[in-house]
């Protein structure tokens, strides 16, 4: 049923700090699930690039490390293979969501495969939500601990301009300290199910193939590079 994926599409090597939106890619804020807010302000880092609500306000945000190696600022370890999602404090801001949206540029049947993963010490505790239009296809928690990780494994059957988004959430507290969660997602394309299957056009598929909540053992080797959160994120 699968078959050979016609396109492949993956949010970390896709990220863009020049556009947004960048192809099937858009990132941005939203004050509640199915809302979409985009993100106008790009910092372009020496570190870190990421894009921001304005250059007075700092979340949420979405960003990638693009130093090369891994970097370790205010409790927090940011990977470079995967994106950063720091949600906004639920005390100071409306948009408290960080989103990461793709956006179906052609008919088929898509695979997302991926995870969300904690990366501060004393991690905040927040909600993921994937989510297609207003219809939740997914959710979990990520608890207040370094390195816990949620794997999700979908696929639906999209048309052209259909939207998913990746969300994470401020964590109860009504802050948003510790709480930057990393996303690591890839996207495949196969045939649209009505050239598949003759008959079956306008039938939705919605499977989820595997989600799997587990911790990431720490690597050993050499000490991350050690930077400030507010350089970082600002």
């Amino acid at each position: 049923m699968r078959g050979t994926p016609t396109e492949r599409f993956e949010a970390v090597s896709g990220f863009s700090s020049e556009h947004n939106p960048n192809g099937p890619w858009s990132y941005g804020a939203a004050k509640q699930p199915g809302e979409f807010i985009l993100l106008g302000y790009r910092n372009p880092g020496a570190l870190m690039t990421s894009w921001h609500p304005t250059t007075a306000l700092g979340y949420p945000s979405v960003g990638r490390n693009t130093s090369g190696k891994l970097l370790h600022g205010g409790g927090e370890l940011l990977p470079t293979s995967c994106l950063i999602l720091a949600p906004a404090s639920v005390r100071r801001d409306q948009a408290t969501w960080s989103v990461v949206r793709f956006t179906a540029p052609s008919p088929g049947l898509y695979r997302f495969s991926g995870s969300f993963e904690s990366l501060a010490m004393g991690y905040g505790g927040t909600s993921q939500l994937i989510l297609l239009g207003a219809r939740r296809l997914s959710e979990q928690a990520l608890a207040k601990f370094q390195s816990e990780i949620w794997e999700f494994d979908l696929e639906q059957d999209l048309q052209p301009g259909e939207r998913v988004d990746f969300m994470v959430s401020a964590s109860p507290n009504g802050d948003n300290a510790s709480d930057s969660t990393g996303l690591s997602l890839v996207v495949e394309r196969r045939k649209h199910l009505s050239l598949l299957w003759p008959g079956l056009a306008g039938l939705a598929l919605a499977g989820l193939a595997a989600l799997r909540l587990r911790r990431r053992p720490k690597p050993p080797g050499p000490r991350a590079t050690e930077i400030s959160r507010t350089n970082l994120l600002r």
